[in-house]
């Protein structure tokens, strides 16, 4: 399945939406494979809520030990 690209490189006002209906078939295509697998719809839908958020903290902590590295490579520098 194929994810649609960004209209172009540079934020615009309608990214997020742009995205959202783009990867929109492939979303529910995860969650018909999960209900096939025997999960209910809510487990499905409760699952992928949860490993988005468990993604965008990971994310952010990631973000945050990165400045935190470039900030002692800094210090270490001088």
């Amino acid at each position: 399945m194929t994810v649609s690209p960004p209209k172009t490189a540079l934020p615009y006002v309608d990214r997020y939406l742009d995205c959202q209906l783009a990867s929109e078939d492939a979303f529910h295509s995860l969650i018909e494979s999960i209900i096939a697998a025997g999960w209910t719809a809510d487990e499905a839908a409760y699952a992928v809520t949860g490993l988005a958020q468990a993604h965008l903290l990971a994310r952010a902590a990631n973000k945050q030990t990165d400045a935190k590295i470039q900030s002692l490579r800094g210090k270490a520098l001088r």
